[in-house]
């Protein structure tokens, strides 16, 4: 056999070689289930994955996520496990899950807004840490910035140390947290549902 010939059987046995390698390394009968717990229908629902830099075409097709209900999404072919998902709700309202781990967790929407304003409405935030919280940030979900740091000027939240934040007057119940530590060390917590969980912060 000759020089090129050899380098052309050598080469692509190895290209078969890589492309079976690549195929037992994608996950296998991949699938997310999304679950609609508002009390409003999805009507679209985008699901991408984080490499992409759009939303690929809405799931959902003719059909409706309704409320209660959930819908399993199969994502055969891909490659990858972190997927941003976004649903589109009967009144137009917009909610995101981002850097979902589809080949670990499933993922749940409560809803991007309620229609009254939830009464009564708080969490509690707990610093299980040695180190103190100098500063303290939290927004809704639907927010893109952080709202104004809750500690005010004269407050920390001191090490081993909680505190109740009132949340009277908002109307929805998933929102991200950012505590900025003495120091300088930042920790961010998204999609917390302050409807039912509170927030710890751990070493």
């Amino acid at each position: 056999m000759n020089t090129l010939k050899s380098f052309l059987v050598l080469s692509f046995a190895m290209l078969c070689m890589t492309n079976a390698m690549a195929e037992s390394n994608a996950p296998e009968d991949k699938y997310v289930v999304i679950t609609n717990n508002s009390d409003r229908d999805i009507f679209y629902l985008y699901v991408s994955p984080e490499s992409s830099g759009d939303w690929e075409d809405d799931v959902l097709g003719d059909d409706v996520l309704l409320a209660g209900d959930d819908i399993k999404i199969n994502l055969y072919g891909y490659d990858e496990c972190m997927f941003d998902i976004k649903a589109v709700y009967d009144n137009e309202e917009e909610e995101f899950s981002w850097d979902v781990n589809v080949c670990i967790d499933d993922v749940e929407f409560y809803g991007a807004g309620n229609d009254e304003v939830i009464e009564g409405l708080y969490v509690n935030i707990a610093n299980e840490t040695s180190v103190d919280i100098w500063y303290l940030y939290m927004s809704p979900q639907s927010s893109d910035s952080w709202e104004e740091d809750v500690l005010g000027e004269n407050d920390i939240l001191l090490a081993w140390d909680d505190m109740k934040i009132d949340l009277d007057g908002y109307e929805e119940c998933l929102w991200d947290f950012k505590a900025v530590f003495a120091d300088d060390e930042e920790v961010e917590l998204y999609e917390v549902n302050v409807c039912e969980d509170n927030v710890t912060f751990y070493e």
